[in-house]
């Protein structure tokens, strides 16, 4: 999945990286800095007084392959952040790389092995700290459980050749690439493809102005849970048509019996039709530490069938009572989309969650934090999410 970095600083990192790690990233990477760090690194100095020293020396010219580097250290302190440690021990558990969960093991040494070392496992774990707070994606839930296929690599190749031929036809290249995991009784598609041809100017050497095309990757996730038939996935935003191909390439040749999951168990995932005679929202449990619930907008066609849609937004959770002012008879309207908030402890912009489900399209902007999952607990308890 889309790969945001968390906060970096190169400088920060190096100091919790640790001059053992260090010396790893640059034997195992063959660095053209090894030489010059080596001496430097063994005369005798306080590393955390050295940091800043070699933090330059990375960033100067003098190093072919900075960029690089960057890279690199952006990705390894993603890992080796509280939630990517625990999704590297999981990832050790699923590679059976346990031995390498020692007393002594950081998160810093542990996600630098992960990298340089297994690399599959480096990709598992981070995939699986991405699609956490991946948001947007579309819900499918079928009405049976099927079998997963016995050959997965085959059924990867086949869900890959008909979803470039779907690509195709709509005017992208090619080149796909799939990575597929499997962890904590979910299936994780990690999905790249090749986009529209995308016009690209630049300057040349002679700084004279040249165009060309280009193919910028694109992506698309897709979690499936087959205990509950249950099946997540994420495109880019406007392309319903291509998540409906993935869900059917998916069907076709994964499952033993693809009409578990054509087939819709509900027809609805989301029920918006709760909020028409929901006022407010019951207390929480204390110890998930929620303030308070409150719907802050909708959208809604005035007569069914009509396309024009009104919004009302309201922060402080007055929606109903323009609703009332506007004297709409909410026997009669379709509900479209709403956004609902909660509060939780805390001080800040932070403490606030706004969750927003659409209706039609079965999309609701839940990820799977520890926070979102006290969210879908809620949503799930109240009936307006069916998984």
């Amino acid at each position: 999945m889309q790969k945001s970095h968390r906060d970096y600083n190169g400088k920060s990192f190096l100091r919790k990286l640790g001059p053992e790690c260090l010396k790893m990233y640059l034997q195992e990477s063959e660095h053209p800095l090894k030489q010059m760090m080596d001496s430097f690194l063994e005369d005798g100095e306080d590393y955390n007084q050295q940091t800043q020293a070699v933090f330059e020396l990375f960033e100067s010219d003098d190093n072919p392959q900075r960029q690089q580097d960057s890279h690199n250290w952006a990705l390894i302190n993603d890992l080796a952040s509280e939630k990517g440690y625990a999704e590297m021990r999981r990832a050790c558990k699923d590679c059976n790389l346990e031995h390498l969960l020692q007393e002594d093991t950081t998160p810093h040494s542990l996600a630098m092995e992960l990298f340089l070392n297994h690399r599959f496992a480096f990709d598992h774990a981070y995939a699986l700290l991405q699609i956490d707070f991946v948001e947007g994606w579309r819900i499918f839930r079928g009405k049976d459980i099927s079998e997963l296929k016995p050959d997965l690599e085959e059924a990867k190749q086949n869900l890959q050749s008909g979803l470039i031929d779907f690509l195709r036809r709509h005017g992208h290249g090619r080149e796909f690439n799939i990575d597929l995991y499997q962890s904590q009784g979910r299936m994780i598609l990690d999905m790249r493809y090749a986009g529209q041809l995308v016009r690209h100017e630049n300057f040349d050497e002679a700084g004279q102005l040249r165009a060309t095309s280009i193919r910028k990757p694109m992506e698309i996730g897709l979690v499936y849970y087959p205990e509950t038939a249950l099946l997540k996935v994420k495109t880019p935003r406007g392309q319903d048509a291509l998540s409906d191909a993935v869900k059917q390439e998916f069907a076709f040749h994964y499952l033993q019996n693809p009409y578990a999951l054509l087939e819709s168990k509900d027809g609805q995932v989301i029920n918006l039709e709760e909020l028409k005679t929901r006022r407010a929202f019951p207390p929480t449990d204390p110890e998930h530490k929620v303030r308070q619930v409150r719907l802050t907008s909708v959208q809604y066609l005035p007569v069914p069938g009509i396309k024009d849609k009104v919004t009302i937004n309201s922060s402080h959770g007055r929606v109903w009572e323009r609703l009332e002012h506007y004297r709409e008879d909410l026997t009669r309207i379709e509900l479209v989309s709403a956004g609902i908030q909660f509060e939780f402890e805390g001080k800040g912009k932070g403490r606030l969650r706004t969750v927003h489900m659409t209706d039609k399209k079965n999309r609701v902007t839940l990820n799977n934090s520890q926070r979102d999952d006290v969210i879908a607990l809620y949503l799930q308890r109240w009936g307006l999410l069916n998984v």
